[in-house]
């Protein structure tokens, strides 16, 4: 699996867990990951959001999708979104 990084997204200098370290995951909105195995293949300084859409492409609003990253946002510049905030 190929992720897309961001150009400008940075390096976390401490991370909580290094590359390549082995975890088991809590999280579980995706059916089947909560308790599965991941390595860590990168650790980035930035702010995850978990937020509300509705597609582009029609279909039904989407609520409390997880996770996008404030790099991946169009225009949110580098201050953090207010809950909310469109």
């Amino acid at each position: 699996m190929t992720v897309e990084i961001p150009e400008d997204l940075k390096e976390e200098d401490n991370p909580t867990y290094e590359v390549v370290e082995r975890v088991i995951i809590k999280a579980n909105h995706i059916k089947g990951m909560k308790g599965a195995e991941a390595m860590i293949v990168g650790a980035y300084d930035t702010t995850a959001y978990e937020i509300s859409y509705t597609p582009t492409i029609g279909g039904p609003r989407v609520k409390n999708h997880k996770w996008l990253i404030q790099e991946e946002i169009k225009d949110a510049g580098e201050e953090m979104l207010q809950p909310g905030q469109k």
